[in-house]
């Protein structure tokens, strides 16, 4: 006799817990009018999307001073500034 297991598949995207497109995803976290926590393991584009989010703001407006980013380690935060001014 063999039982049968049900496996979750959890979405690649979600908003609010429920999956959405890639396309979706990425307008609703680099929107700078909304706060984002974005949970993803290491190499999965958390640096850019921080990075998408601060460029966005200020395209939109804001001023450097008004933008804070958090990271864990120097080495983060330096690439993020690297980022930042190449791509500005």
């Amino acid at each position: 006799m063999t039982k049968s297991h049900s496996s979750t598949v959890q979405a690649a995207y979600e908003h609010n817990g429920r999956p959405v497109s890639r396309e979706a995803f990425y307008a609703i976290a680099c929107d700078p009018a909304r706060s984002v926590a974005v949970e993803a393991c290491a190499g999965a584009g958390k640096t850019w999307m921080l990075v998408s989010r601060m460029l966005r703001a200020l395209l939109d407006g804001c001023a450097p001073h008004e933008i804070l980013a958090i990271t864990f380690t120097k080495k983060a935060a330096g690439e993020m500034r690297q980022r930042l001014q190449e791509w500005l």
